[in-house]
């Protein structure tokens, strides 16, 4: 079992629980589609770590936090983070470890990558969500 796995299922919705992100965290534009990239390596790396309703919310959370912390000057302190979040701030400071030590921590993106990544959002928000049991078939390649 990982740190992200919570003991109950959050009844927000992943997108209230995004829109709720987008809202008080302030944090650049680019800092979400760097947060999509350091989450899918992190996904890459754990294959094992299913992505479900006991841990989607706690990944979400921490990959925007990392995000924030090494692409803004300016960003909130990890207490802010948790209250949005819905978390303790003691479970955020775990999450944002073991997210760190889980990647190995190289937190650049290459500007080819981000673009990638930046498109494929553009995409994904253009056509209408897959229902959330569905496995997604397409993965990007490791960077």
């Amino acid at each position: 079992m990982s740190v992200f796995h919570g003991l109950t299922r959050l009844t927000t919705s992943i997108t209230t629980y995004l829109h709720r992100i987008f809202k008080y965290e302030n944090c650049s534009p680019c800092c979400f589609d760097v947060a999509y990239v350091y989450l899918d390596r992190f996904m890459q790396m754990h294959p094992s770590l299913p992505l479900d309703s006991f841990n989607v919310h706690r990944l979400l959370i921490t990959s925007v936090l990392v995000s924030a912390k090494f692409m803004d000057d300016i960003c909130y302190n990890n207490a802010y983070y948790a209250k949005v979040g819905g978390i303790s701030t003691e479970e955020m400071n775990i999450l944002e470890v073991d997210f760190l030590f889980g990647l190995g921590f190289p937190l650049n993106v290459k500007p080819d990558t981000f673009r990638t990544y930046f498109f494929l959002q553009r995409e994904m928000r253009l056509q209408p969500p897959p229902p959330f049991t569905q496995r997604f078939g397409r993965t990007l390649p490791k960077h």
